[in-house]
């Protein structure tokens, strides 16, 4: 049995499947078409794992079945995803009810020059290109290869067209910035955020990537008579919930869930890798830095709230994903008002030999490495007088989060919240939270 639920545009079809433990699972389907998620449902009921169709079946029924059905298998979650992005908001509005029989030797070049001219939709919050995204197309145009492949094995076309087709794979003209010490320093120099500070450290130092480094934990570290390792077996990754579906079970350690992320379908999965662990050798000087945060963290947050002992967390113990990160690493490139250097290159340049070819990039750079304190931020005047005027607005819902105190208790959190810019950050952050 299958069921179809509605979230804003999207239609989800809910389903059990037995995993490879015998186990019931439930699986989530997302579609953008009511009848296609239809279609799919009586597929999930009917036991049929077929492409049903015929030359009379529309060309966008066909890829949202072979994408249900074949890429769902096949292909990686974020392949998924962004496969039926692409058929819903530009396929589909382009071929309508084009059907199969419709499909001619001059349909390749025709749907090709059709995409370059549809006009782009942009993500939330970022600016939409004028056209459909060189990048998507030749993602649509390495489905439209693979997918009427199927087509001529049912006999349903006579040729590929698409095979004949040349669609050169976007790259950039832009000359890129490349690493080097000097920039990495002013980088971490600007950061205020341990957080922000330490993770830069550690793609640098490991060549880790970034699912792997936020996904670290104290067990990660370890000293063995003075030469220090940290070793990566598990990824942290914000997905689309219905994705969380393709990562088997027993590989998830914690599902975070939604919490966070208003009016979306958005959670955060800590899983283990499917294989292959990394260990990276650490310098002492980074070691030692990551040590004064273990201790700093296990005074803000407790074990209860941090089970899994990440290294890189929110106040209130939830992990911290890529995409804040990202934004944290945006704002000190905005304010240093230079191009943007690319996070996941670093991990290239910290592990690269020196020339040399006596150790690491990194090696030379904690060898000169001054700093032996975790950064601090700073507070602007003006932004610490709106935080204590919000504070003081929002005393009584203060109230409201401890059980019920003598007025010296409340005196001495009042005092603390004045003494800590970082506790009245976070409880300003919670209380706005609440609002919302």
């Amino acid at each position: 049995m299958a069921i179809i639920t509605k979230r804003r545009k999207a239609f989800t079809v809910v389903h059990q499947v037995i995993d490879e433990n015998g186990h019931n699972k439930q699986v989530h389907e997302t579609f953008y078409d009511y009848n296609q998620a239809l279609k799919r449902k009586k597929q999930i009921e009917n036991d049929s794992d077929m492409i049903n169709i015929d030359s009379e079946s529309t060309i966008v029924d066909f890829f949202y079945q072979y994408t249900s059905i074949v890429g769902i298998k096949e292909w990686s979650i974020t392949r998924y995803e962004s496969t039926m992005g692409i058929i819903n908001n530009y396929l589909e509005p382009v071929l309508n009810s084009m059907k199969i029989k419709d499909i001619n030797d001059d349909f390749a070049s025709w749907i090709i020059k059709e995409m370059s001219k549809t006009k782009a939709i942009g993500k939330r919050h970022q600016r939409a290109t004028l056209y459909m995204p060189a990048s998507m197309q030749y993602a649509a145009y390495l489905f439209f290869k693979k997918s009427f492949d199927y087509l001529i094995s049912q006999k349903l076309i006579e040729t590929n067209g698409f095979h004949d087709c040349i669609v050169i794979k976007p790259s950039s003209n832009k000359r890129k910035q490349e690493w080097n010490i000097s920039i990495l320093d002013q980088i971490l120099k600007q950061c205020e955020r341990v957080s922000l500070f330490l993770f830069i450290h550690l793609v640098f130092a490991t060549g880790f990537d970034i699912k792997e480094v936020l996904a670290l934990n104290w067990d990660n570290i370890s000293n063995e008579q003075d030469n220090f390792y940290i070793q990566s077996n598990t990824l942290i990754e914000r997905m689309n919930i219905n994705s969380s579906d393709r990562i088997q079970k027993k590989r998830i350690i914690e599902n975070y869930g939604s919490h966070g992320f208003n009016n979306t379908n958005t959670t955060t999965i800590l899983y283990l890798k499917e294989k292959g662990v990394k260990t990276a050798k650490i310098h002492p000087k980074l070691y030692n830095l990551l040590m004064l945060w273990k201790e700093k963290q296990s005074k803000g947050i407790s074990e209860h709230e941090n089970q899994h002992r990440l290294i890189f967390t929110y106040f209130d113990g939830r992990p911290i994903d890529s995409r804040t990160m990202s934004k944290y690493y945006d704002q000190i490139i905005k304010q240093m008002n230079t191009s943007k250097l690319s996070i996941a290159t670093l991990k290239n340049f910290g592990v690269s030999k020196r020339k040399n070819g006596i150790g690491t990039i990194a090696d030379l750079y904690y060898d000169c490495y001054q700093t032996d304190n975790l950064p601090e931020r700073k507070q602007n005047g003006e932004i610490q007088k709106k935080e204590i005027e919000s504070l003081t607005v929002q005393s009584e819902r203060i109230k409201n989060y401890l059980p019920k105190q003598s007025s010296v208790d409340v005196s001495i959190l009042i005092h603390e919240l004045n003494s800590n810019p970082e506790l009245k950050a976070a409880l300003i952050k919670k209380l706005e939270a609440e609002q919302q």
